[in-house]
């Protein structure tokens, strides 16, 4: 297997982990499962740059699962731009049996990404997000928000569900909590902090 920093498609949607070695594909981004064992420091496991590029197709079927994250800045992140240059729908991604030792901004879905301030308009993607599950996401966040679910207004996030997602602050100057927006998830077994009821 060919062991490079980042999982690049074809599509250019980017699959990056700051694990020491992970697997590299140049496929399109469908039916891919990955289990690096531990991740950090660094930034994480991030589906991103969603809608950057107009020649960009679907993300769909994509399993991360049985890793560690240790000490990221951010822990399981699907990253969409907010000023979309291509309508697109990431669907079916299952993040399961992962630990959080620290991990910064554990769980998140950004559908308002623009770094550097480089986008052109407010509000305006056209991605879908859905059918996304978390399971026996566990231990502790560095960050008071420990699932940051950022939805379109225009394009909801659905079929968010959570099954036994117990993260909390590590900290003693706040509590352990979720921001969401436009979004529902169907939470079990998890911490009702987490639940965004």
């Amino acid at each position: 297997m060919n062991l490079e920093p980042e999982l690049k498609l074809e599509n250019r949607v980017l699959l990056s982990a700051s694990w020491q070695t992970n697997p590299s594909a140049k496929e399109p981004c469908m039916s891919r499962k990955v289990d690096p064992p531990h991740c950090g420091p660094g930034h994480g496991i991030s589906i991103g740059c969603l809608a950057r590029y107009k020649d960009q197709k679907d993300v769909t079927d994509i399993t991360i699962k049985d890793c560690t994250l240790k000490k990221s800045s951010n822990g399981l992140r699907i990253k969409a731009y907010e000023d979309a240059a291509s309508a697109l729908t990431a669907s079916k991604i299952h993040y399961e049996n992962i630990k959080m030792e620290d991990a910064g901004n554990p769980i998140i879905i950004d559908m308002k990404y623009c770094p550097n301030k480089i986008c052109t308009s407010s509000g305006a993607s056209k991605v879908t997000v859905k059918d996304v599950s978390f399971k026996n996401i566990t231990d502790t966040s560095s960050t008071p928000e420990a699932v940051s679910l950022l939805c379109s207004d225009k394009i909801p996030c659905s079929g968010v569900t959570m099954d036994n997602v117990k993260v909390e602050y590590s900290g003693t100057n706040n509590k352990t909590m979720a921001v969401c927006k436009n979004t529902k998830v169907t939470a079990t077994a998890s911490l009702k902090e987490l639940a965004c009821a």
